[in-house]
């Protein structure tokens, strides 16, 4: 696993080389960051010229890499569930606008 970006990291064993994060990187972003290393049965997603991830200057940190991945091979980072900010005047906003049916279908 690569963890080494600010946002986002990389399990190598999830991927199944459909090279969708590859292909969104270069011709959607444009950055092109991620590539496929190696040949044969050792490929793998590479970042930058196999560096780590955190390391390549050239990614933008869009996420459309983690959005494209139908395994979660590269996947956000995110705070446990204990760390996360609660913000009960959220919950109860939306509380009242569905019971005085502000949103309509």
């Amino acid at each position: 696993m690569d963890l080494s970006h600010k946002q986002f990291g990389i399990d190598h064993n999830r991927c199944i080389l459909c090279t969708r994060c590859v292909r969104v990187c270069d011709e959607i972003e444009g950055a092109h960051v991620l590539d496929v290393g190696s040949r044969g049965a050792a490929c793998y997603v590479v970042s930058g010229l196999n560096q780590p991830w955190g390391e390549v200057d050239a990614c933008t940190s869009c996420g459309k890499c983690v959005d494209a991945c139908p395994t979660v091979a590269p996947l956000r980072k995110i705070a446990p569930v204990v760390e996360m900010a609660r913000d009960r005047s959220k919950l109860e906003f939306l509380v009242n606008a569905r019971k005085n049916k502000q949103w309509t279908r």
